[in-house]
């Protein structure tokens, strides 16, 4: 990767400005906007859970030095819930998995997702955070599955109504990497709202 893009890039990030250099398209038509994964909820009622990527092209080329994640929210009025679709890089979380674990836990093989996911929502119960209008609400782990190098956590916080402010704590690996970085990009209604949580930063807030 090319100095000068990765730099433009993390600016951009940082800033949370995502101008004409990073477009995003919002229309929910164009497939290859959007990732649809199946999942039953508690109640039994299957339901589309989309990962609206906003910035999926430019993420997946980043370099590791920089210690990123980036996670995409949506409020589902049917469900009741903020559903929540995470990437890690394979490798990282597996580190701050067996670093944490009292077992050794081996990721990339599709066929263990379902034996993973407990241990998913053990630590992703640990590290995530979140209040809804002054709430705690507590995040579930519904299923993960692999992209190439990376694998996708989806996560689901349930919420009565259509949130008019979110707090977020997302601690996920900051004890494998200092300067690790994570970064939530919400679409509540019509709104769309991004927050960065760091080590100096660790928990932030967005109104709707």
């Amino acid at each position: 990767m090319k100095l000068n893009k990765a730099s433009a890039f993390m600016a951009a990030i940082f800033c949370s400005v995502f101008s004409s250099a990073f477009p995003i398209n919002t229309d929910g038509n164009v497939q290859s906007d959007v990732e649809e994964y199946r999942f039953r909820t508690s109640t039994a009622l299957n339901v589309n859970f989309f990962d609206i990527s906003f910035l999926e092209s430019e993420t997946t080329q980043l370099d590791h030095k920089y210690y990123l994640s980036v996670s995409n929210v949506k409020y589902n009025q049917k469900s009741k819930a903020l559903q929540m679709v995470s990437r890690f890089f394979i490798d990282d979380l597996e580190d701050v998995l067996n670093e944490r674990m009292d077992k050794k836990v081996t990721l990339g093989n599709a066929d263990g997702l379902e034996d993973l996911k407990p241990i998913l929502n053990r630590y992703i119960s640990n590290r995530l955070r979140v209040k809804v209008d002054g709430s705690s609400v507590e995040p579930n782990v519904i299923g993960a599955e692999y992209d190439a190098d990376q694998i996708i956590v989806y996560i689901e916080l349930p919420v009565a109504n259509q949130p008019k402010s979110v707090e977020v704590s997302y601690k996920a690996l900051f004890e494998l990497f200092p300067d690790q970085k994570n970064l939530v990009h919400f679409k509540i209604g019509d709104k769309r709202k991004s927050l960065l949580n760091s080590m100096d930063t660790p928990t932030d807030r967005v109104n709707f």
